[in-house]
């Protein structure tokens, strides 16, 4: 009897403290799609508006099918700085229309991006669509 009221406290115990314990917070902001016949590259922005930093998860460029793109540039690390922006890019197939999602550990309130499709100069968006 007394074996089996050890058992019973240490499960109630065990269920407090895992009560007790914060969830972990993650969040993500998506854009897209976004299509334009002249399009090369799709270009992604992240600014995090907020007071801290974020913790950056994962961030992708894919396609209508749901691929990811291989990046060719990124200046986005692990973490982005309060009132700071980056950004990343990959080339693309003339089509297929493009999305970009970036998941990040905090709320996302003060975070927003950008998704653009761009010419082969690079110097004309063609089309575009915020990321929330």
């Amino acid at each position: 009897m007394m074996k089996r009221h050890i058992s019973i406290l240490s499960i109630a115990i065990s269920a407090s403290l895992v009560c007790l314990t914060a969830p972990a917070r993650a969040d993500v902001i998506t854009g897209g799609p976004v299509y334009h016949s002249g399009q090369v590259m799709a270009v992604c922005t992240i600014h995090n508006g907020g007071d801290a930093f974020i913790t950056i998860r994962e961030h992708v460029i894919y396609d209508a099918s749901g691929a990811s793109l291989t990046l060719s540039l990124d200046s986005c690390g692990a973490t982005l700085p309060a009132k700071r922006t980056c950004g990343f890019l990959a080339s693309v197939a003339t089509s297929s229309n493009h999305s970009c999602r970036v998941r990040i550990d905090q709320n996302a309130g003060q975070v927003r991006g950008r998704v653009e499709v761009i010419n082969a100069s690079g110097n004309q968006v063609l089309s575009a669509a915020p990321m929330w």
